[in-house]
């Protein structure tokens, strides 16, 4: 995966990130998918939003990170991976 040579994601996709969590976008594994500024892949899931927490667990290392808001994981440099369909749904979680 080709890292990113700017400094942050596209304001327009760090929107859509922060309204996909807000949202609960899931995977067909009810998953939230997202990647990292420096090429790194995650996934959250539903259930830890809806606790009012952001647990992004890191694919491949197995370590995870605690964010308190949608703003914050973006701020880390977290957006959602736009190769991962996402469907927005509450229901069923």
């Amino acid at each position: 995966m080709p890292h990113r040579t700017s400094t942050q994601w596209s304001k327009t996709l760090r929107e859509a990130t922060c309204h996909a969590l807000r949202d609960g976008a899931v995977t067909p594994d009810r998953r939230i998918h997202m990647k990292h500024i420096d090429g790194r892949l995650g996934w959250c899931r539903p259930l830890d939003l809806l606790s009012g927490t952001y647990v992004l667990h890191h694919k491949g290392s197995g370590e995870s990170a605690s964010f308190f808001d949608e703003e914050a994981v973006v701020a880390a440099g977290w957006v959602i991976d736009g190769g991962v369909k996402q469907e927005t749904s509450r229901s069923d979680q």
